[in-house]
């Protein structure tokens, strides 16, 4: 989906694919019958794991080959209902990296997270399924288009990421830095901003609540 992107350099895989003779799907941009004919009529159907894999739940059974790029290592997000309804189902490890910040309870706020891999992994990873795939993603301009995701990813941060404050904080900038992508820096400022915003977020709330209090006590 081009509405959120959770996995960093799309658009140059997106492009790579479509030069080694895939069509591209936006399931925004469909309505629901034509995305599953889509997908039926597939030799091999691609998914970045996200929400269009709900697509293969709500469109019935007799789906091909179903690949899918996952954002989390070692999640397999809805196997157990999707195998029975596809001929063969694949889960493929790509992430390098895990921009990811945490709930309030510890636990890591995946559904906020970006995926960074690398285009070599993705091409090693894709061989065996979509050989016509290796040696055409462009590097540079993977780079260019990966820096860009993490920089918006990092723009659109809310205060549900910072859930053990600091620390999440330390968490994503550190992930952010250790990609390499250009922008990082500024990624990494604008993380560590929505962090102080968030944190001074809260401080307001509970003054607010408390002088709530005291007015009504």
């Amino acid at each position: 989906t081009r509405a959120n992107r959770l996995f960093a350099g799309e658009r140059a895989l997106e492009a790579a694919r479509a030069a080694a003779g895939a069509t591209i799907l936006h399931p925004e941009d469909l309505p629901l019958a034509q995305q599953v004919d889509a997908i039926r009529s597939a030799e091999t159907a691609i998914f970045a794991e996200g929400s269009a894999l709900h697509l293969l739940q709500l469109g019935g059974r007799d789906f091909g080959k179903v690949v899918v790029l996952t954002r989390r290592p070692g999640h397999r997000m809805a196997k157990h209902i999707l195998r029975p309804r596809c001929e063969e189902l694949v889960y493929l490890d790509t992430a390098e990296q895990v921009v990811v910040g945490h709930k309030p309870g510890g636990q890591l706020r995946i559904s906020k997270a970006l995926c960074v891999p690398s285009p070599e992994r993705l091409e090693r990873a894709l061989a065996p399924h979509v050989p016509e795939l290796r040696g055409r993603i462009d590097r540079a301009l993977f780079r260019q288009e990966a820096g860009r995701d993490l920089r918006g990813f990092a723009a659109a941060l809310g205060p549900l990421v910072y859930g053990r404050g600091g620390r999440s904080a330390r968490r994503m900038i550190a992930a952010a830095m250790e990609t390499g992508l250009p922008g990082r820096r500024r990624a990494s400022a604008w993380i560590a901003a929505r962090w102080v915003k968030a944190a001074l977020g809260r401080r307001l709330a509970r003054l607010s609540s408390v002088r709530s209090g005291r007015t009504t006590s």
